[in-house]
This record gives C-alpha cells, structure tokens and sequence, in this order.
C-alpha cells in the first residue's frame, strides 16, 4: 500500500540560512531516460562482524579486517583513507543476592584503507558507538550510553557527543540540557556543511517497543539546550524515524520509516518541506534501522534488510539493485565524494 505524504514544517534553523542549497539544486531533477548512471565508490559493509570492501556494483567483495566484533555504524573519513568501525564486548556480573548478567560494551575503531591490518582504537571508554565525520576529518559525532558501566543503573543513557578525532579536544555532550533518562538521543549524521547534526530522540521505555524512536531531530551541531517537549517538537519534523543519512548536497535526509511494519526506506526534503517513503519491502523483508547510505553522486542509497542482504535504489526507490545475497551482511556504506 502506498503511504500519503506526512508534510511538516521545516525548522527555523533552516529557513534561517538563505540559499544553503541553492548551488547544487540542479543534480536533484527528474531521473534521465534510461535511468541514472550506475554509482561510483566503494562500499564497505559488516560480513560475518568482519570488515569488507565491495565495488559500488557489488563486484570484488573483499575482506579487509578480521574482527567478529564488529556492530553498529561504519563511516568513511572525508578523504576515504580511512574507515571507522565500531565492536562490541560485555562485561558479566554476578549480584550479591545471586542475580547477574551481561552489560553490552562498545567502542570506536578505526583503519587506514590502504593498510587495514593497522588498527587503531578512537575511543578507550567502552561506551562509544555510531560515529559520524563532521568534514573537517578531525572531529566526530557519535552515541555514548552514559550508564553502560554502572550497574545500579537499570536503564541505559544514550547521549550524543562531538569530539576529536583521537580524543582532542575532549567531547561534549551536544545536550546542554539535563542528561536525564528522560531524553535519548541516538545514531548522530552530521550535515555536509558542519553545521547541522541530525539525531534520534527516544526515551528509555520506548527502546524495547515496536517503534522505539520519537523520530529525528536536527541541531545545531554547537548543540541545542531545550525541554522534553522542545526535543520532542523538534523531532516532530521526521516522526517515528531511525538512522538519519544526509544527502552529498544536504538537501535530503534519508532515513528509515519504522512507523508501520515493515520498515521502509524514506526521505525528507528539505526545500519542499515533505516526508516520503520511497521504498517499501516486502513483508518479512523490512529494512533494519541502521542508517542508509548514498552514493557520493547522490543518485543511489544503500541499505541492508533483515535477511542479510545489502540492497541499492536510485533516489526515487526505483532500480531495486540486490548487491549481496541474503546472509550475514549489514550496515553498508559508500565511500564519499573525490573533490579535486
């Protein structure tokens, strides 16, 4: 079944910035006859929780880091010599009255393209995951569960922080509010300019449901200081959403729409103020809600499903392309555009 257009008003922060995308409308027409040219790039992608690299096409799958560990989001540097990736471990605990059990630990890796056996570990805290470049190279976003290591915690504390690449300078919460329970924000994208950070805002009882995020929010990349009901307003704009991907040019957010079953693959325009499903499985073949990726022309995403396959569309949903089989694929991403 089709979905009707959700339209929604656009944040003032945007409306504020005049002609921000003005000189690259002209890539976002109506698709040539005979379709868009086939992508270009790499796409690195998590095989078995190890780290492979594929042509855009889907050709030449290769691994390139034996890990078994890896989960969550891989990211490309702005110059694509280098790959983020983050792995997860655990730590057990047993209670005094006899109970126990395993708390999920994550941190960020990362390794040079052109040497991917030379690993080097971002963040040495266990709590790290979901890294996103801000252009300059040397900063990330990226996702902190504040109470991971603290067992009289019950519930997790997802935060967003912006750092330096290795550690300098120090992160800073982008919520200058309250951290509080309350409010969660997950799987940060920073915009191509910099300036914007698009985050999933959540609370702690809506984690474990069938629609565990309010939706997606876009900040301030200095950060943004509000309410509950601010955060909540704010993600209004792309309701019921997971895994913001922001378009080469900025002008689209890609994201997935969990808001019915299954999930699917959508878009918010940010010039025409609208939010649109543009692909929508199968059921039993729903996406999961790890961020998509598009291609460094802005013509293809990229995303996973549930069954382990790494699928490509053009930016209408169109030319469903199936890259890998189904199995034990996820979290693909295209390597960024080659400025000269």
């Amino acid at each position: 079944m089709v979905r009707s257009f959700r339209w929604i008003m656009v944040l003032a922060l945007l409306v504020s910035a005049p002609g921000m995308y003005e000189a690259t409308r002209a890539q976002f027409k109506a698709a040539p006859e005979g379709g868009y040219p086939p992508p270009t790039g790499q796409i690195a992608f998590s095989r078995d929780r190890d780290l492979w690299l594929m042509e855009a096409d889907g050709s030449n799958p290769r691994e390139i880091v034996t890990s078994s560990k890896l989960a969550n989001k891989i990211v490309w540097s702005p110059d694509n010599q280098e790959i983020l990736f983050c792995q997860d471990g655990y730590q057990q605990y047993v209670l005094p009255n006899g109970g126990g059990g395993k708390i999920k630990l994550y941190d960020i890796f990362a390794t040079r393209v052109a040497a991917p056996k030379s690993i080097k570990q971002v963040t040495t805290d266990a709590i790290s995951a979901s890294p996103s470049y801000f252009p300059d190279g040397d900063r990330i976003a990226f996702t902190r569960n504040l109470s991971a290591l603290d067992l009289s915690k019950e519930v997790p504390l997802f935060q967003v922080y912006v750092g330096g690449t290795y550690g300098s300078p120090l992160p800073k919460n982008v919520n200058l509010g309250n951290a509080t329970p309350d409010l969660q924000l997950l799987t940060p994208a920073v915009s191509p300019d910099g300036q914007q950070i698009a985050v999933a805002v959540t609370r702690a009882d809506l984690m474990a449901s069938p629609k565990p995020t309010l939706g997606i929010a876009i900040i301030p990349a200095k950060g943004f200081k509000g309410t509950m009901k601010e955060w909540t307003d704010k993600a209004a704009q792309i309701p019921v959403s997971s895994g913001p991907a922001w378009s080469p040019d900025g002008r689209y957010l890609a994201y997935v729409d969990i808001s019915e079953n299954p999930r699917s693959l959508a878009l918010y325009d940010f010039e025409r103020e609208l939010n649109r499903v543009i692909y929508e499985p199968l059921k039993g073949f729903d996406l999961i809600s790890a961020s998509p990726s598009w291609s460094p022309d802005g013509n293809w995403i990229v995303f996973g499903n549930v069954k382990g396959s790494i699928l490509m569309v053009d930016r209408n949903g169109r030319n469903l392309k199936s890259l890998t089989r189904s199995g034990p694929d996820s979290y693909p991403m295209f390597s960024n555009p080659v400025h000269e």
